[in-house]
């Protein structure tokens, strides 16, 4: 149920909430879906529109994906809109909206055959697939972020 307004819904709103209490502290947000092999950044709700960091945002999630590759997994990075089809509301485009410096929506595997019901067999190879794919994602934004000497 996408509600009657932004923000109508206690879920989206405890969302909302959360994330302006610790939006200064926040690097990354990232929410995870199923299913389609995307890895996207925002804004998703129109093909023209992207954020002002969309290079500093790609670069992390370029190396996700060919961390994914090279286990054998292809998956679609770039704009929301673009990857999939325009859809307004995504929490992604909020946490950026809010100045949060990565945020990110990740469509899990497949890219079709089994849609959202990926047999239980799939489960641990997905699970550690992504799991090496964010180790990449969040070395690369950590050593992207250190304090530098001045």
């Amino acid at each position: 149920f996408r509600g009657s307004s932004a923000f109508s819904e206690p879920e989206t709103r405890a969302v909302r909430d959360k994330l302006l209490a610790i939006r200064l502290r926040t690097i990354s947000f990232i929410t995870m879906h199923s299913y389609g092999q995307d890895w996207m950044v925002p804004y998703g709700y129109a093909y023209n529109v992207s954020v002002d960091n969309y290079a500093q945002m790609m670069r992390p999630v370029q190396a996700a994906a060919d961390k994914l590759k090279s286990l054998g997994r292809n998956y679609d990075i770039g704009n929301s809109a673009v990857v999939t089809y325009p859809a307004a509301g995504a929490s992604d485009d909020y946490a950026a909206s809010i100045g949060v410096p990565y945020a990110h929506t990740i469509e899990l595997p497949d890219t079709g055959q089994y849609g959202f019901l990926l047999p239980q067999s799939e489960i641990p190879r997905v699970g550690l697939e992504t799991l090496e794919a964010l180790k990449v994602y969040l070395g690369y934004i950590a050593a992207a972020n250190q304090p530098r000497d001045e």
